[in-house]
């Protein structure tokens, strides 16, 4: 994976660098509970489980915040 020791170059090939775009752009983060009591491996395993039913949860505060975001924003 590391072709170059040069850092720039290490960098650039991450996929998921939430700190680097919220250098560049306003971020928020946050976290919906879905896990499986019974469930013991993590997000990134194919076996993991998830409780499906905090979907709407999750898009509803998505939805909230980017209503919330435009009206600042076009005020």
């Amino acid at each position: 994976l590391l072709a170059s020791s040069a850092a720039s170059d290490v960098y650039k090939r991450q996929s998921d660098d939430f700190a680097r775009v919220s250098e560049k752009v306003p971020t928020v983060y946050f976290m919906i509970g879905c896990g499986v009591d019974g469930c013991t491996v993590q997000h990134h395993n194919p076996g993991v489980l998830f409780d499906e039913t905090v979907m709407p949860y999750g898009a509803a505060v998505h939805a909230a915040c980017a209503f919330n975001w435009l009206n600042r924003r076009n005020a």
